[in-house]
């Protein structure tokens, strides 16, 4: 089991589908796992069926967590950052799930080197056959990223890709790895992700 106190900063659909992974997957325990969101009804029924602390304050959440998966609509990014970004230890690893924020986007946010892993997941990690397209900052060491490895296990696969990858996978999530979008990739000079990334994308 992961000795490792986990915290999300938001928790929509998304978030919930990769909190269900966790939880099932018994790799931490329950009292190890805080999440913040923005209604008495969400923190109520977030306590109720994933059995873990919710809180409306997002801060508690950054207090209490090693590792944080921010997973906050693009637009509030910022904001978000901005309130909680004092109480982000240099030893904690910052998770994005957030579309089009790249990783030089949060380091400028925090405005210090802090260790960060941007992610895509895809819609199929609501039932737990996800595929999270994976990159990170030079400041992730190689255990580090191992033990995020087991994390992502637990709503499905995953691959890492080089971040200006990311930003195509992100265009393109919703749409199916044709022959015309593989030959949009190559005419902008990017290599097409494996053919495992490009199956589980093309699921949703």
């Amino acid at each position: 089991m992961m000795n490792k106190k986990i915290g999300f900063v938001g928790c929509g659909n998304m978030g919930k589908a990769m909190l269900q992974g966790i939880v099932n997957s018994n790799i931490i325990k329950k009292e190890n796992i805080i999440v913040s969101t923005k209604s008495n009804e969400s923190k109520e029924n977030i306590e109720k069926i994933f059995n873990v602390k919710a809180t409306l304050d997002n801060k508690e959440v950054v207090k209490n967590s090693n590792i944080i998966f921010f997973a906050v609509k693009p637009n509030m990014y910022k904001v978000v950052m901005e309130e909680v970004k004092e109480y982000i230890d240099k030893d904690d690893i910052i998770i994005s799930i957030a579309a089009g924020i790249s990783i030089r986007n949060i380091e400028d946010f925090l405005s210090k080197s802090n260790k960060i892993i941007r992610t895509m997941p895809n819609t199929p990690a609501l039932v737990g056959e996800g595929m999270t397209a994976i990159c990170a900052n030079k400041m992730i060491e190689k255990e580090e990223l191992e033990i995020c490895e087991n994390i992502f296990k637990t709503f499905g696969e995953y691959e890492f890709i080089e971040e200006k990858e990311q930003q195509k996978v992100t265009k393109h999530n919703s749409m199916l790895y044709t022959r015309e979008w593989q030959q949009k990739y190559i005419e902008e000079g990017l290599k097409i992700p494996s053919r495992k990334i490009t199956d589980k994308y093309s699921l949703g």
